[in-house]
């Protein structure tokens, strides 16, 4: 499972949209530094009128999008991994900015023996930060 500030994390936070985790191989010590969303966006029609409602996404089984990882977590079994959570995000846009910002700070494109990430995307608005000082 996913741990947040040293404890097992069941259930989503109350005021969480988002995360920025770490996995990590527990046997090479490589990372991936990742972003998930704890809710997908998906429309339901209703007497005609559409409307836009919140399910929750596939976050407690989730190995990231790297097929490099995924490929040794299913090499390696995913006892070999430990999955952590580093920042709780109120929306999509501050936890992938903060996604970012870790990941350029850790420098994880320059170290690939040290990390699975091979991408860093983001396009983020100073609009889009508001927020920022509630992130935990």
């Amino acid at each position: 499972g996913w741990v947040y500030q040293n404890q097992s994390l069941e259930s989503i936070p109350e005021t969480a949209k988002s995360f920025v985790y770490s996995i990590t191989n527990l046997i090479s010590n490589k990372k991936y530094i990742g972003f998930k969303l704890f809710y997908f966006a998906r429309y339901q029609t209703t007497k005609g009128k559409r409307k836009r409602i919140f399910v929750e996404s596939d976050w407690r089984d989730y190995w990231s999008s790297c097929v490099a990882l995924k490929t040794d977590v299913l090499t390696l079994g995913t006892e070999s991994f430990s999955r952590e959570i580093l920042y709780l995000a109120p929306n999509k846009a501050i936890g992938k900015y903060l996604e970012a910002r870790l990941q350029m700070d850790l420098r994880v494109l320059e170290n690939p023996e040290m990390y699975y990430n091979g991408i860093v995307n983001c396009r983020i608005s100073k609009q889009h930060l508001k927020q920022l000082g509630g992130v935990k």
